[in-house]
């Protein structure tokens, strides 16, 4: 599959690689070790934390409708249930935002409100 992924790597005070417990430290208990896991990067010769939606298709279009839903009507609802309604372009935006889900102590997304 072809799925934007995010991998996260760390350093400590002293500029040692992080422990693998201190790479999922910042991550929600909701998601640690099921959206976010501990791998072996692919390129890398090092272990990193990886940010993968499970069901990602599932995830990313109720994250497509939910955002595209909220501004349209009843009857616009009824009819956009197929399609969502939000740009494709739009689609890296929602992943960033799903991320900041799973690291809530992340803040970098100041783009538009969802």
């Amino acid at each position: 599959y072809q799925t934007p992924r995010i991998w996260l790597f760390g350093y400590d005070e002293q500029r040692q690689p992080l422990p693998t417990a201190a790479l999922l430290e910042d991550v929600s208990a909701e998601h640690s070790l099921k959206t976010c896991t501990v791998e072996s990067h692919p390129h890398l010769k090092c272990h990193a934390t990886s940010i993968h939606p499970c069901r990602h298709a599932d995830v990313m279009k109720r994250l497509t409708h939910q955002l595209g839903d909220a501004s349209l009507d009843d009857s616009e609802q009824e009819q956009a249930a197929s399609e969502p309604t939000t740009p494709v372009e739009h689609y890296m935006i929602l992943f960033l935002k799903f991320a900041q889900t799973v690291l809530p102590t992340l803040e970098y997304d100041f783009t538009r409100s969802a």
